[in-house]
């Protein structure tokens, strides 16, 4: 591990005393600054507070919640000494915080809020190192996005945070605006685990839904801002996507992550805030490490510098394991942003629901007269889930329809019990070498994704908790993605003493009303 390239942030820049290093570096982000008292904290993050579980392990201690997601709330209301209840944790693979850059934007477009902190926190950690080099995703030379002889990434840690606030609100109080969200989509592949799709439709999906909100058409598009890790599915898929989105006119595209390594849940933030400063500066940069690029990307990426239209849209794209896509359109100018933008008023409706226990789980395989492929691989907890998601599709009679459904995972827990297995299994071999199967569902979204694949839903895949452990929040998010036309229905999954419940919401809309 020591030989692999990484970005690490020197340990004096996290001066911080009491505190595990992930909370330091939450600390320590949003040092000195006072954030409104109205507004909630939107905190993405893949592994949350990792540091403390792997002490754990190394110590030999039983799990008993240490580093664990239901743990997450308190720890980060801690570090930024905030109320707990302020505090909403989104976790969607490495679209995390891009994921909760559009649930904040949308929450102050529908006006059930007027501010919002988004943050986006991983740190680097034995922990996610032994999984992706597991998965032979890493690069011991560094990261070469899009080039012809990529190998993988090279993994980073940061801290990311932005103050989302209405216009009108911001003008009051004298903030500097440093640009707009003016659109967004968010897409499931539905394909697998840790492999991407194969025709890049769904991220194009994401991407058009994005432009669409925004008011634009794709010649409005002045910069891609890739996701760009530097694996060779990822940036297959990527080019297949924006040849998609843009048939053979090609944007200029570029990826960071070559500079600055993967941040995983702050990457999508990070590459947000930056691509707003490249569109105020009318200049992007060169893609770093690319060396020859790959020939899907000739003509979209290049190793220099080039110039960019300030007044067009921007266009930042993330995507990550479960086959989760985000797409955001970003501008310098949104007092300019179309007011043919328009939000449904929105009755959620319960349209089905499904509770099923372990024991049942195990009863029923012959229910279904046609079981996913790789139903044999299932575990218990995936097929307890897979069941209620299609018990509660069918009451809904949703099961063989069309259109895009999303999944929403809005269990406190999240995968700390997956997470405590899988490292205390690596450090108990010998801390030689991971197992990938076991690495790959060490996200709160592993176990929701595989029913996404498994049942075919292609719309939003995230996970999202509350301090309560209700799934109000999620609720809320599921009213949201369902008013902006992310979706035609949400399910959302949970677990309830041992067993797993699924619920399908789908919505009624009255007339269109423009927003203020």
């Amino acid at each position: 591990m020591a030989a692999q390239f990484v970005g690490a942030i020197p340990p004096d820049d996290l001066a911080v005393s009491g505190f595990g290093r992930f909370a330091a570096l939450l600390r320590a982000g949003l040092a000195g600054l006072e954030l409104p008292e109205d507004a909630p904290i939107y905190l993405a993050t893949t592994a949350g507070a990792i540091d403390e579980l792997e002490a754990a392990t190394f110590a030999g201690a039983e799990f008993a919640g240490q580093g664990g997601f239901s743990r997450l709330h308190g720890l980060a209301a801690a570090a930024f000494g905030v109320a707990s209840e302020r505090i909403h944790v989104v976790s969607s693979a490495c679209a995390s915080s891009t994921a909760a850059l559009a649930l904040a934007a949308g929450a102050i477009r529908r006006g059930e809020i007027e501010c919002a902190l988004v943050a986006g926190a991983d740190i680097l950690s034995e922990f996610v190192l032994a999984g992706f080099a597991a998965l032979m995703a890493v690069d011991p030379d560094g990261a070469h996005p899009f080039d012809a002889d990529r190998k993988g990434v090279a993994l980073g840690e940061a801290f990311v945070g932005a103050l989302l606030m209405r216009g009108d609100r911001a003008a009051r109080e004298g903030r500097p605006c440093l640009g707009g969200v003016a659109g967004w989509g968010l897409t499931c592949d539905a394909n697998h685990l840790t492999g991407p799709s194969r025709d890049g439709a769904p991220l194009a999906d994401a991407i058009g839904a994005a432009v669409a909100m925004a008011g634009g058409a794709p010649a409005d598009v002045a910069f891609l801002c890739a996701h760009g890790t530097g694996t060779a599915y990822n940036d297959q898929m990527e080019m297949l996507a924006f040849r998609r989105a843009f048939g053979e006119a090609p944007r200029p595209t570029f990826s960071v992550k070559g500079g600055m390594g993967h941040v995983l849940g702050a990457a999508g933030l990070a590459e947000v805030l930056l691509a707003l400063e490249f569109l105020r500066r009318g200049r992007i940069p060169p893609t770093v490490g690319l060396r020859r690029a790959a020939d899907a990307a000739i003509g979209w990426v290049s190793g220099e510098s080039r110039s960019v239209d300030s007044a067009g849209l921007a266009i930042s794209t993330n995507s990550g394991f479960g086959g989760t896509n985000a797409a955001v359109a970003l501008t310098l100018a949104p007092h300019q942003l179309s007011r043919a933008a328009r939000s449904a008023e929105i009755s959620a409706q319960l349209l089905g629901t499904a509770r099923v226990s372990a024991a049942e789980a195990a009863a029923t395989p012959e229910e279904i007269p046609a079981l996913p492929r790789n139903f044999s691989r299932f575990g218990a907890d995936v097929r307890q889930a897979y069941f209620a998601v299609r018990r509660a599709l069918a009451a809904a009679g949703r099961i063989s329809a069309t259109g895009r459904i999303g999944l929403i995972a809005c269990d406190r827990a999240g995968s700390e019990r997956a997470n405590a297995a899988y490292f205390a299994d690596y450090v108990n071999s010998g801390r030689t070498l991971a197992r990938g199967q076991m690495f790959a569902y060490t996200l709160p979204t592993a176990i929701a994704a595989e029913c996404a694949i498994a049942c075919r839903l292609t719309g939003p895949l995230l996970y999202l908790a509350d301090a309560d452990g209700t799934p109000a929040a999620a609720e809320r998010a599921a009213r949201g993605l369902l008013a902006e036309g992310q979706c035609e229905a949400v399910v959302l999954l949970e677990t309830e003493s041992g067993a797993f419940q699924a619920t399908v919401w789908g919505a009624a809309r009255s007339q269109h009303k423009e927003n203020p």
